[in-house]
């Protein structure tokens, strides 16, 4: 199913090689948007980087170095993660300066459905739009860009932000700035209104008639990231601080989208999800062709039970820790 408008697609990827899931996405993007409207940005050169077929490699400014030398987070911390995530903001508006287009940003774990609402996303009127998932977090799951002015506005909004508190997170500058410009900022819905916890929502009538993955159905579905538990999955879990309530009753799989939609047996309904934020970033929930097949077993199977185990991640996290202590055992000597 390829769709063609006016709208691009933006993947960014700082500090390491992409991983094996962004290169899967990219592909999987490519064949629902249309290749010549998905972008892959990165900080670096990298010897399979033909594999992405519209790429941008834009070094480090001062200005990012700076803004890193005051971010608060430990840079060992998966590769300087935090910081990774806030960066994105100013490489998004660099390539804008030079590609200034409507652009949806995903985060490279972020799968989209077939039928995923790109036209309406033209029709945006405002400069932003993005989830809100809680009383203190947006995210940048799913970031509508207008053009570059508001791109340039996002980074130093960011930019700010580190300068007042270094301990700002991506998440917390999105929320802020959807706080504070209210009216800049088109709230993406994450979930029908019988999904939250508390019904203080206001219920403007939406653009979209189906709802866009902040966290929660991923993370319920796939499970949380094996990185942060030396391999440990769980899964069914849910978000802290999250507005959503919902069981594994409530998550179907669609075959007539052949992607998971949401079900409300009350009523009868069923709603679309656009999006699914695996933090898992398990490669086989990135598959262009075996999705399918793989949401359908994993609802069926995975979904049933509290943990999965991956000792490939495992095995990474004890070859880096070594790693790091022979590298800071041999700097210890220099001194």
């Amino acid at each position: 199913m390829l769709v063609k408008v006016d709208v691009q697609f933006v993947f960014i990827h700082t500090i390491t090689p992409p991983p094996l899931h962004l290169v899967l996405n990219y592909r999987r993007t490519s064949s629902i948007v249309g290749t010549n409207n998905v972008w892959m940005v990165s900080d670096r050169r990298f010897f399979f980087e033909k594999v992405f077929t519209n790429r941008l490699t834009l070094p480090w400014t001062e200005v990012e170095f700076e803004i890193e030398g005051k971010y608060a987070y430990p840079r060992n911390l998966r590769n300087n993660f935090w910081f990774s995530s806030l960066v994105r903001f100013s490489f998004l508006s660099r390539f804008m300066q030079s590609h200034n287009r409507a652009t949806v940003h995903i985060e490279s774990d972020v799968v989209i459905a077939e039928d995923f609402p790109i036209a309406l996303f033209s029709k945006i009127d405002t400069p932003f739009a993005f989830p809100i998932v809680s009383d203190k977090r947006g995210i940048a799951s799913t970031l509508f860009v207008r053009d570059k002015e508001s791109a340039d506005f996002l980074w130093n909004h960011c930019k700010d932000a580190v300068l007042k508190n270094p301990l700002a997170s991506d998440m917390e500058i999105l929320f802020d700035m959807w706080r504070r410009y209210p009216e800049l900022v088109t709230r993406l819905p994450i979930a029908p209104y019988h999904l939250y916890k508390e019904c203080r929502e206001e219920k403007k009538k939406s653009p979209f008639s189906g709802y866009f993955d902040g966290h929660d159905f991923g993370v319920f579905i796939g499970g949380t990231n094996p990185w942060n538990k030396r391999g440990v999955s769980e899964i069914k879990s849910r978000m802290d601080g999250s507005h959503l309530n919902f069981d594994i009753n409530t998550i179907i799989y669609d075959k007539k989208r052949k992607f998971i939609s949401i079900q409300n047996f009350e009523s009868g309904e069923t709603h679309s999800l656009y999006s699914l934020h695996f933090t898992n970033k398990n490669p086989i929930f990135f598959t262009t062709n075996l999705l399918p097949a793989v949401l359908r077993i994993w609802l069926l199977l995975y979904a049933r039970i509290n943990k999965t185990f991956h000792p490939f991640v495992l095995v990474l996290m004890i070859f880096k820790s070594l790693r790091r202590r022979i590298i800071n055992s041999e700097k210890q000597k220099e001194t």
